[in-house]
């Protein structure tokens, strides 16, 4: 029931994404929709072939990517999750090694930043991510 609450209240918003990945950095920005309450947010945004969405509250965030490939993955400071990480019908095992988590929630923009491992069979990588989204006005609205 609460679910179908939240889902109600999407609303089209612009989403920037920039990832650093062992110092490598690239952005994406896109047009999403978010659901927000006073501590918690929910984006989703197409990128590529899939569906990415994205789910931020006091005890972490979740990460969820469908369609093209499937990637799940976790994050709360200071601690360890595994994660699926799915590429050609091969399913990989990952880890999140959480640093750092931050985020805050304002009316209409979300914006969130966290510095991570990401640990794979074959190796791990560090990285960096910070996202802003920001809610688009809808002209009807007063």
């Amino acid at each position: 029931i609460i679910l179908s609450v939240i889902m109600s209240e999407f609303r089209p918003c612009f989403l920037q994404i920039v990832t650093s990945a062992d110092g490598e950095e690239s952005s994406f920005s896109a047009k999403g929709e978010m659901a927000l309450t006073s501590l918690s947010a929910i984006l989703r945004c197409r990128q590529g072939e899939g569906v990415v969405s994205l789910s931020i509250a006091s005890d972490g965030v979740r990460v969820e990517r469908e369609g093209d490939y499937l990637l799940r993955l976790g994050f709360a400071e200071g601690k360890v999750y595994p994660g699926v990480l799915s590429l050609g019908g091969a399913e990989g095992r990952v880890e999140t090694h959480t640093h750092r988590l931050g985020y805050s929630v304002g009316e209409n923009s979300v914006l969130l930043s966290m510095k991570y491992t990401l640990c794979f069979d074959s190796g791990k990588q560090e990285m960096n991510l910070r996202l802003y989204a920001q809610g688009i006005n809808n002209p009807e609205e007063k």
